[in-house]
Formats: structure tokens, C-alpha cells, sequence
């Protein structure tokens, strides 16, 4: 058997990419109202550099404490914690950062971000916790 048609279709998948990438590069320099190409680059750049000099090496670290720290039985359970952790952060940051809020309308980010921000990452670890307590080795008195 040929493995002619999955080239077909990776080439078909690649010219889908290559221009869902070209509208978005046209949206960012010519449809975007008020957008300045120079200020979008800084924004990519800037990005790419707080995610690779930042972001990736906080998860490396982490997935490295996990293995090192965390019980093989619990360390699954451990890990997608973090995970979720991690993304709600990312998430939630510009709101409890509070970019966007305007003194003169009390209606953008009218909510405590911060303080939901804690009670969800106390929800996703308390889940977690029962989880590791549900699924805890039981042992059987010898009686």
C-alpha cells in the first residue's frame, strides 16, 4: 500500500494553515482600524520572549519539583492540578492585573478578580485532594 494519499491530505492541511496564517497577517496590516503593525510586532515579540524566557522554563521547573517530590500514584493527579492551575492564571491575569479598567466606568471590571482568581485555584486543589484521598491505598486490618 502507498502512502500517497497522506501526502494529499498533510498538503491539503498545509495550504488550510498557510492561509488561515496569510488572513490573519492581512487582518493584523490592512482590516485592523486603528492597528499599528509596529506596535503589533512588539506585542508578538514580546510575547514570544516573556513565554520562552518566563513561561516555559516556570513549567519545566514544575514538571521537574512534580517528579522529583510527588509519589508516582499521586503524581498524575498532581500534574493536571497544575496544569489547570496554570492555565486559569494565564487566563485570569489581565483582569486581576486589571488592564482595561477605566475610572470613569465602574462597569469594566466590576468584579474582585484577585480573590476569584484564589477561590477557584482552592477549588481545583481541593478537587484534587479528594481525588488523591478517594483513590488512596486502602488497607484491610488484619482481624
Amino acid at each position: 500500500m502507498t502512502s500517497e494519499p497522506r501526502w494529499r491530505y498533510r498538503w491539503i492541511l498545509y495550504a488550510v494553515g498557510a492561509a488561515t496564517i496569510g488572513g490573519g497577517i492581512r487582518g493584523v496590516f490592512i482590516d485592523a482600524v486603528g492597528a499599528h503593525p509596529l506596535e503589533f510586532a512588539k506585542f508578538f515579540v514580546g510575547s514570544a520572549v516573556v513565554h520562552d524566557g518566563i513561561i516555559a522554563p516556570l513549567v519545566v521547573f514544575a514538571g521537574w519539583l512534580a517528579v522529583r517530590r510527588v509519589p508516582a500514584r499521586a503524581r498524575g493527579v498532581v500534574q493536571t492540578a497544575l496544569l489547570v492551575s496554570g492555565t486559569f492564571v494565564v487566563v485570569a491575569l489581565p483582569v486581576v492585573a486589571g488592564f482595561g479598567r477605566r475610572a470613569d466606568n465602574s462597569s469594566a471590571l466590576p468584579q474582585n478578580y484577585g480573590l476569584n482568581l484564589v477561590l477557584l485555584l482552592a477549588l481545583v486543589w481541593l478537587v484534587a485532594g479528594i481525588r488523591l484521598w478517594w483513590t488512596r491505598p486502602r488497607r484491610i486490618a488484619d482481624e
